[in-house]
């Protein structure tokens, strides 16, 4: 799937749309997920949003220990993830490490929402970012959420369905007053 991006931003990148320097933050990204935050950043900037890239957010402060239960891998793991290389599974790993990495591939696919935003690809980014709500929902990061929530009401936002955008705006708004009080 990152491929995919790759190959969509280089014929960007052709056509004048993207600059270059886009395609170089997005293969450091691939090589440090904590790099995610500078990809997201410049691809709001390009849509209008954000022009400042949001800070890298530290999966640790996310983790809660709960049960010990391990976690349900319910999509693939991105080719470009370090996991996917190795002959390691996911199940052979430790809970934390499990959330560790659901954590990142939240990240990669909000990436590649944005990609297919920015690429105009309106229905394709709804799929996306409605895929990033239910993987916050299944490892229970609120930021998560809020930020599923945040990324679908521009996908509204840029199709015209505007009460659509505010039905997200406002569960964006609702989720963090919540996450203040707390």
């Amino acid at each position: 799937m990152i491929e995919d991006i790759k190959t969509q931003l280089e014929s960007m990148v052709a056509s004048g749309e993207v600059p270059a320097e886009m395609i170089e933050i997005i293969n450091a990204a691939i090589e440090d997920p904590s790099k995610m935050g500078d990809v997201v950043g410049t691809i709001e900037g390009m849509l209008g949003g954000h022009v400042a890239p949001e800070p890298p957010m530290d999966i640790e402060d996310y983790y809660r220990e709960a049960d010990g239960s391990l976690y349900e891998l319910k999509w693939a793991i991105g080719e470009a993830h370090p996991l996917s290389r190795h002959e390691i599974g996911f199940f052979d790993l430790d809970r934390k490490t499990q959330f560790f990495v659901l954590f990142t591939e939240w990240q990669r696919r909000e990436t590649e929402g944005m990609a297919q935003l920015l690429g105009g690809q309106v229905d394709a980014a709804r799929d996306t970012f409605q895929e990033c709500l239910a993987r916050a929902e299944q490892i229970d990061v609120d930021e998560l959420r809020a930020r599923s929530y945040e990324r679908l009401s521009r996908v509204e936002q840029q199709s015209g369905e505007l009460k659509q955008e505010e039905v997200w705006r406002a569960r964006e708004r609702a989720l963090r007053a919540s996450m203040a009080k707390q």
